[in-house]
């Protein structure tokens, strides 16, 4: 997987002209709110279907990464980028949830200290590198919308979530816990099916070889 790690003498942090961040922010910085499925519409969703356990048991493939009884400062997390993004299964606050995202795209994460900017395509592994805070802004480069991923270990990070369009994968600080990568599905090619075979043509006879009668007629009898 490709790495990405803070850009030399970023600060990542957004001066007094950009706006605050929140959902009437001029520079599309923060929360989304039309129909493009990049961000939650209307600031939180209804967190009931969704739960937030500080116990609980995990399916098999899934694994915690850190959670409100597992504490961890984030320092790096691979992920797995898909098109069709997903609710998450444990976070609720996160605003990177369900709906259509690009497939080929250009995202910068913003950490405590800088961006991280990551060119993305449909199912392509990566891992972020840096400082992450209590919530991680993701920003799509093609028209500056954003969602937020929740990363201070409040709410479960686990390996094998989907939360929006990225898909948690691992951390290396965590050794033991690791999902397996999702297989990219290709739409199937349709085998050319050979040529229909012309009937053969049933051959005429030929009308010039054939012999000319003789119309010399014959002679009388006695």
């Amino acid at each position: 997987t490709k790495g990405y790690g803070i850009k030399d003498g970023g600060s990542g942090k957004r001066d007094s002209t950009q706006g605050d961040g929140k959902k009437n922010d001029t520079n599309g910085y923060g929360i989304k709110d039309d129909t493009r499925g990049y961000g939650k519409k209307g600031g939180q969703e209804d967190s009931s279907s969704r739960g937030n356990p500080t116990t609980f048991d995990l399916p098999v493939g899934e694994c915690s990464i850190c959670d409100s009884n597992n504490q961890l400062e984030i320092q790096n997390l691979e992920l797995q980028y898909f098109s069709q993004g997903l609710n998450s299964k444990y976070q609720d606050t996160a605003t990177c949830v369900q709906g259509i995202y690009p497939e080929i795209t250009d995202v910068s994460f913003r950490l405590e200290n800088g961006l991280i900017r990551v060119p993305l395509e449909e199912g392509v592994q990566f891992t972020i590198r840096g400082t992450f805070g209590e919530n991680t802004e993701v920003i799509f480069d093609m028209d500056d919308s954003s969602c937020t991923l929740r990363t201070s270990c409040s709410e479960p990070l686990i390996a094998g979530d989907q939360i929006g369009p990225f898909r948690l994968i691992a951390s290396s600080q965590v050794p033991d816990c690791r999902a397996s990568p999702l297989p990219i599905t290709l739409p199937t090619e349709q085998p050319t099916p050979p040529p229909t075979p012309q009937p053969t043509p049933i051959p005429k006879p030929d009308l010039t070889s054939m012999p000319t009668p003789d119309l010399t007629p014959m002679p009388t009898p006695l």
